[in-house]
């Protein structure tokens, strides 16, 4: 069972991650996959690869679990975790660009040129 402070309003389930490094988040997932992030230790914060200094990097939600037998640590992405599936050369894209909602009406299949265009987009709207 996730060891994360969570409530549940209405159909959706909020979930804390409190980091140290990123602060303190809130993870949207509706409320009928609690049962499929129920088997992992928690959920926590994980930062792109794209990361670089001066720069905001992109933050994904990532389940934990710690295998004493093995003394081992496993991570799986949330949206992973959930059955959200995509063809290949296909990307899962966030609708609102939160990437901490994982709700499944926020999920849309995309190829990665749209993903990119669509990224483009966005940055130019935060950016004015």
């Amino acid at each position: 069972m996730i060891k994360n402070n969570y409530f549940k309003q209405g159909n959706q389930i909020f979930i804390f991650i409190d980091s140290e490094k990123h602060g303190c988040k809130a993870v949207i997932i509706d409320a009928e996959d609690i049962d499929k992030i129920n088997e992992w230790d928690g959920v926590c914060i994980q930062a792109t690869n794209r990361y670089k200094e001066g720069q905001n990097p992109s933050l994904y939600p990532l389940l934990y679990r710690y295998d004493k037998a093995e003394k081992r640590s496993y991570h799986k992405k949330l949206h992973l975790a959930l059955g959200i599936q995509r063809p290949k050369g296909y990307v899962i894209d966030h609708i609102d660009n939160n990437t901490f909602n994982d709700a499944k009406a926020n999920f849309q299949v995309i190829t990665n040129a749209e993903n990119i265009r669509k990224m483009h987009h966005y940055k130019k709207l935060v950016n004015v």
